[in-house]
């Protein structure tokens, strides 16, 4: 493995696996979430075999963080969303657009 000897590069590589790791996370909440419930085609389903596998990461990311953290981290990643949407798409405002307003 390559030694990295500046803080950024730490913290740009740290912050692209934790970004990785929450993707399969969530991937795998609602795939799980969505399929559960699905119409089996027998021994070699297909879809019983991914969702074998998404418990699998669950349970993995599950023992590695403990359940304090894991259970709730899909739900502050939606209202961080909702939150990032709001604030992009916020309506213009006379100050936003610099609008003089004289008397």
């Amino acid at each position: 493995m390559r030694y990295y000897s500046s803080k950024f590069q730490k913290n740009t590589i740290a912050s692209i696996v934790f970004v990785a790791m929450l993707l399969v996370m969530l991937y795998s909440s609602f795939f799980v979430a969505k399929n559960l419930h699905h119409d089996c085609c027998g021994e070699h389903c297909e879809t019983c075999i991914i969702l074998h596998q998404c418990a699998d990461n669950l349970n993995n990311i599950k023992n590695e963080f403990g359940a304090g953290v894991v259970i709730p981290l899909p739900i502050v990643m939606v209202a961080a969303g909702a939150m990032f949407y709001i604030l992009l798409t916020a309506s213009a405002t006379p100050v936003s657009t610099k609008v003089r307003l004289n008397n």
